[in-house]
Formats: C-alpha cells, structure tokens, sequence
C-alpha cells in the first residue's frame, strides 16, 4: 500500500518518509492501547482484590 505523494523538489522525500510516518502511526496506536488499557487493569484487580480507595488526607 505504497503512496506516492507528488514531491514539488523532486527527490522522493514523500517515499523516503515512509517508514517514519509508519512508526508515528504505530506509536499513536501503542499509546492509545496503554491509555485506554491501563484504567481496565485497574478496575479489574480493583474488583479481584477488593482494593480499597485511599482519601486524599491522611
């Protein structure tokens, strides 16, 4: 699925990118799963280990 941008210097730098602009996108992906994944976690060991909320005063 290789697109080719028009390229207004004439050098493939829209091609040359590729590669970069992929493993942007993959990092958007992996930190939308651990944002998303993390407070899921939380819920379930909240309800598994019946953890209890701490206030915020001590």
């Amino acid at each position: 699925m290789q697109t080719k941008a028009k390229d207004k210097g004439g050098d493939g730098a829209a091609v040359r990118y590729s590669k970069t602009k992929r493993a942007c996108y993959l990092g958007f992906v992996t930190q939308a799963i651990v944002a998303n994944f993390t407070p899921l976690l939380f819920l379930i060991f909240h309800r598994e280990y019946k953890i209890a909320e701490r206030s915020g005063s001590s």
